[in-house]
């Protein structure tokens, strides 16, 4: 008996420590800065904190994958373009976000808010047929611990919904075997109600460390980021093919285009992208020299007629896409699902027959239909278009300008 009460009084003298530490180094993550929600970094996108604590009454999730990581130098990125409309978009995405991430980070940050709309990209390169899982360890290096906890935590979404999440998250995590016993411990604890006393007191203390190290990592990159800026700069000048002068002219132009009051002048900014595109690709995909010469013509003739199998008409991803349209309905969200196209030049080199490609197109349409205030939006008729892609998937100038118009008129709508 004199054993039991001495850990319990070690127990509570564990837990009034960890509640002292954690008040006196718990750090804001809030940056009060317009543009932390358009800074494209992982430690934001993985950090529960650092999300919610800079969504503001009117902020929009803007949610997709590798797509925010190319065309910073375009005049039509969104960053540039969303901003200069007082739009406040917290943008979500790195290679291999997919559906599943996205719901979790959505069941967590939902609460939250008050704008009630979240745009999604998808590419239809995610329903191919092993999903997120096509790369082993994809999911693992995308998965947030304080955005899973978050989604646990969320009541409003079922508990049914909470329960595919997590097992669906258990089977993903297959490559990291201490994140797995981690999350196993995370539903003990607030999915199935059995959690250990082990698990509470651990949790405990892995939840100020989390704290602690989302505070410091997302300040560090944000302060990086900050003091890189005129880089930044430069180097879109470089990628761009302008000289100094003329990249101020075309910044000038692009921002007085983006900013007029009753909305952007899409023609002066679709002007722009075509003079991108007619300065910057000059190759038989009609993609950016620079990835044509660095990426793609390494591996050209290795990929000829190598996808002549391939299709996306089977995919755990749809299930997936299920559960976070079904995020978005316990949250009562106005949902915007974008269809991204694809390089159709590209693929057709590769042999990916153009029925496969597109066949997830319909499957997204039909699980869209079942469920309220969702809308989607069809790019992928542009696949054809010269002057949307960067490289074979990822939208250059003309392709954001068309991505643009898009969200802006989903955004706008009452």
């Amino acid at each position: 008996m004199k054993k039991i009460a001495a850990f319990f009084t070690a127990f509570a003298l564990f837990m009034v420590t960890i509640l002292i530490v954690n008040a006196a180094f718990a750090g804001s993550i809030s940056m009060k800065n317009h543009r932390f929600g358009t800074w494209m970094n992982n430690y934001k996108d993985t950090s529960y904190s650092a999300i919610s604590e800079n969504i503001r009454d009117d902020t929009v999730l803007f949610m997709g994958s590798s797509e925010f990581h190319h065309g910073a130098h375009t005049p039509t990125f969104p960053a540039k373009v969303l901003k200069k409309q007082g739009i406040d978009a917290m943008c979500i995405g790195s290679s291999y976000n997919q559906s599943l991430s996205h719901a979790t980070a959505l069941a967590a940050v939902g609460p939250k808010l008050k704008s009630k709309k979240v745009i999604l990209m998808v590419s239809p390169s995610w329903f191919n047929p092993l999903g997120v899982a096509a790369h082993k360890s994809a999911f693992a290096v995308r998965f947030s611990e304080t955005e899973y906890v978050g989604m646990l935590k969320n009541t409003n979404i079922p508990l049914s919904v909470r329960k595919q999440i997590a097992a669906r998250t258990v089977k993903l995590l297959s490559s990291d075997q201490a994140m797995r016993a981690r999350v196993k411990m995370y539903d003990r604890i607030f999915l199935t109600n059995d959690a250990r006393m082990t698990d509470m007191a651990f949790y405990s203390l892995r939840s100020v460390f989390l704290r602690q190290q989302e505070a410091m990592t997302v300040h560090v990159a944000w302060q990086m980021h900050q003091q890189k800026k005129s880089e930044i700069k430069e180097n879109v000048r470089r990628r761009s093919k302008l000289s100094k002068e003329e990249a101020r002219r075309e910044a000038r132009m692009a921002a007085e285009a983006a900013a007029r009051p009753d909305g952007p002048d899409w023609n002066t900014l679709s002007a722009l992208a075509d003079a991108q595109f007619a300065r910057t690709s000059h190759n038989k995909f009609f993609m950016s020299d620079e990835l044509y010469r660095t990426k793609v013509r390494p591996i050209m003739e290795k990929k000829r007629g190598t996808e002549a199998k391939m299709s996306y008409a089977y995919s755990p991803e749809y299930g997936d896409l299920k559960l976070f349209l079904d995020v978005c309905q316990a949250e009562n969200m106005k949902v915007q699902i974008v269809i991204l196209p694809m390089n159709g030049y590209w693929f057709d080199y590769a042999g990916f027959p153009k029925a496969q490609r597109r066949a997830c197109i319909p499957k997204i349409r039909k699980l869209a239909e079942q469920y309220k205030n969702t809308q989607v939006t069809d790019l992928y008729k542009y696949s054809y278009t010269k002057g949307f892609f960067m490289d074979t998937v990822h939208p250059a100038a003309k392709g954001w300008l068309k991505i643009d118009e898009a969200v802006y008129k989903f955004i706008k709508e009452r």
